[in-house]
Order: C-alpha cells, then structure tokens, then sequence
C-alpha cells in the first residue's frame, strides 16, 4: 500500500514542473490533460486517507462508547458474581461484551477508557470500570491484569490492608487468592510477579505477605 504522502510528494513534485509560467505578464495555467492528472491524484490521496480516517473515527466513537455505555449502564448480574467474584463474558452484542473483548485485546481505546473511568469515575463507574477490568483479565488479557499490578503498586496503602479493597473483589488480592494456574489472568499475574518481586516492590510485598495470613473470602 502506498502511503498517503507519496501521493503528496507526487502532486508537488508534478506542480513544481507545471507551475505557471509568466508570457508577456500573462499566466499560462494547466492544460486539460494536466488538470486531470491533478484530479486524478487527489482523488487517489483521498481514497487513500479513507481506512485511515474510518479507523481513527471507530477508534474516538465506536470502541470508546460502547466502554462508556457498559460502564453508565451499571449492570454486570449477568456476567459478574457479587457473592465470590467469579466472572464470565456478556452477552453477544451487549455493549458490555464488546467493551470486555475490546479491553482484553486492547483495541482501540476501550483499556484506555476503562481504566480511566476506575481511577477517576464517580463510586460506581469505578466499580463497574474495574469489572470490565477483571472479566478482560479472567479471560486473558494481560494489560488489564496489568491494571491490578500497578495499581498496588503505585497506589497501595501503606498498612493494612494494603491492596486489598475488603468491600468486593476488584483488586490484587482476589487474584492472590487463587490457584496459580486456573485461569489465563491468574498463570498471567503470577508470572508477571515473579518478575518484578526481585525489584523489592514495598507495596507489592506487603501485599502479597497479607494475602497469606488473609482469607479474602
């Protein structure tokens, strides 16, 4: 595929060599034949734009609100357990299964857009925000397992409970809590831990001695 400004550069390239030419104070313009090739080039630059502006509009639109209506909408009883946390995937063609598939593969902005909502959304969009969260890292998607991560890492507390939000399972310690290697997220989040624990993480470590001496449920 040729990029855009390759057409660009063509079209200059030919204006340079066709550009008006002064005969007696009067300015000879393009022929017919040249005003066509013109034509012709910008049309082949805007068709080449085309994919590129339909993805940058599905990218601001189309990922971003279905991320928005799932989390406004505040209603997971279908796919997420309150009682022990255990999470499965929306419904086909729900706004909220197009927003977990979409931040579990983190396509266009739907992780940008939900993690935004869990650390800025009011009370509830953060609930919500983090459960999208959980749902895309049950399934596999290791930058939303990366969320949790982080998330104690930067913004533990520094006593107990450290990282462990007591009210639900939206944090570190759910996945702390598990078997190592029952779901994608958990074998994920172990991992990704053993790699960073060399670094002596305070927060990360605090955390981790709490979940042994902490039964979550």
């Amino acid at each position: 595929m040729t990029y855009i400004h390759t057409y660009i550069h063509t079209y200059i390239q030919f204006w340079r060599k066709n550009k008006v030419k002064s005969i007696g104070g009067r300015k000879k313009g393009f022929s017919m034949a040249e005003a066509l090739v013109v034509i012709l080039l910008i049309g082949l630059a805007s068709v080449a734009a085309m994919p590129f502006m339909t993805q940058m509009a599905q990218n601001k639109t189309g990922v971003d609100r279905n991320t928005i209506k799932c989390i406004t909408a505040n209603d997971s009883s279908s796919w997420y357990s309150e009682a022990d946390g255990i999470t499965s995937i929306p419904s086909g063609g729900t706004f909220c299964y197009a927003a977990v598939l979409d931040t579990r593969h983190n396509r266009g902005r739907a992780l940008e857009t939900t993690e935004w909502y869990a650390n800025n959304g009011t009370s509830a969009q953060k609930i919500m925000a983090k459960k999208i969260l959980r749902t895309a890292c049950d399934q596999g998607g290791s930058a939303a397992c990366d969320y949790f991560i982080y998330n104690c890492w930067k913004s533990g507390s520094g006593s107990a409970p450290y990282c462990d939000d007591t009210n639900n399972f939206l944090d570190l310690t759910y996945y702390l809590h598990q078997y190592a290697n029952i779901t994608p997220g958990g074998q994920y989040i172990k991992s990704r831990l053993e790699g960073i624990m060399p670094k002596n993480v305070a927060n990360l470590e605090n955390e981790i001695n709490y979940a042994c001496f902490n039964n979550q449920t």
